[in-house]
């Protein structure tokens, strides 16, 4: 077994363990090194965890990350194999295998070559208002987006980030965080109309948790205040968030009503009336009540001025639609 383990600066402990298991010969550590000699097969088990858990009441502190990988190398070293790689299959296939989508087929020429040179062939197509060459490559990239959510979103984990499960840097670009100018949207963009409800279930605990450290910065933040200075109610954010409720760079005053209509569309598609009731009504609530203190309503010649200033009234608002539809 090897064992790596630590603590990062703001306390965050970590936890890596690595079981090496060879059929016949013989396995030792050496020089810095695990020597394996003379075996048929070998198999490699890794467990990796932290004390992280997406609960703010929590602290974002939760078990041990020593405790999760007893657990998880137990049941592993009971499983065959060919019985862990079956159950990894099952597991992803009932998420994969809901959606299948066929546009047609690639020519041969075209299909033969390399992803690389297809992307190029397609762009340049695209770019002389040609008709799409490569229906099969459009395929591919629609399940290379599923693969992606389905790999990085599944329910009790964290949502998909910037770089999700591929990150390879320690002081990765952005740091690996999640940016809600477009970029947490856009990854779930596909997921309800690929039929993978179950991926959305991170986003929304994520909304969740992120809504008390969002709440107090927005507040705070003289920008929103009324002119009597009252601090505006509900909430939104800037435009980076972490995954302890830190919030950095500029504002990004959209975010919450963007956050809003995802949880909206969860209810769209499932039309789970427990979900609406006890999760995304409350969310969407007070982030509408953010709203309604900083909404502007036009007048004519385009000016505008603050809600308390002219009181918003369902009269106020037709009228000023049906100015907008003429």
């Amino acid at each position: 077994m090897i064992l790596i383990q630590g603590k990062l600066k703001n306390g965050l402990a970590y936890e890596g363990r690595i079981a090496i298991l060879p059929k016949g010969g013989t396995v030792k550590a050496s020089d810095g090194a695990v020597v394996v000699e003379k075996a048929d097969s070998c198999r490699v088990l890794v467990s990796l965890a932290t004390d992280y858990v997406l609960d703010a009441a929590r602290n974002w502190k939760g078990e041990s990350p020593r405790k999760r990988n007893d657990a998880v190398l137990a049941r592993a070293l009971k499983v065959p194999s060919g019985k862990m790689k079956r159950d990894h299959l099952l597991a992803y296939g009932k998420f994969y295998n809901r959606v299948s989508l066929d546009l047609g087929e690639t020519e041969d020429a075209t299909a033969g070559l390399p992803i690389d040179e297809r992307l190029k062939k397609y762009k340049k197509a695209v770019n002389e208002g040609t008709e799409s060459p490569d229906p099969d490559l459009e395929e591919l990239i629609f399940n290379f987006g599923r693969y992606v959510i389905i790999s990085s979103s599944q329910p009790g984990n964290l949502p998909a980030n910037l770089q999700g499960l591929w990150n390879y840097s320690l002081i990765p670009p952005w740091d690996s965080d999640y940016h809600n100018n477009i970029n947490i949207q856009m990854c779930y963009w596909g997921v309800e109309p690929a039929n993978l409800p179950e991926c959305y279930e991170p986003l929304v605990r994520y909304i969740r948790e992120m809504a008390p450290a969002a709440r107090r910065i927005t507040r705070e933040t003289a920008e929103f205040k009324a002119a009597s200075g009252t601090p505006a109610p509900g909430w939104t954010s800037r435009t980076a968030q972490n995954i302890f409720g830190g919030q950095g760079f500029k504002w990004n005053k959209p975010a919450s009503a963007w956050y809003a209509l995802h949880l909206w569309e969860h209810y769209l598609f499932t039309l789970d009336r427990d979900y609406l009731k006890t999760t995304a009504y409350p969310m969407m609530k007070e982030i509408c009540q953010f709203w309604e203190s900083q909404l502007k309503v036009m007048n004519e010649g385009g000016s505008n001025f603050r809600t308390e200033d002219k009181k918003v009234t369902p009269e106020v608002v037709s009228r000023d639609l049906k100015d907008i539809r003429a």
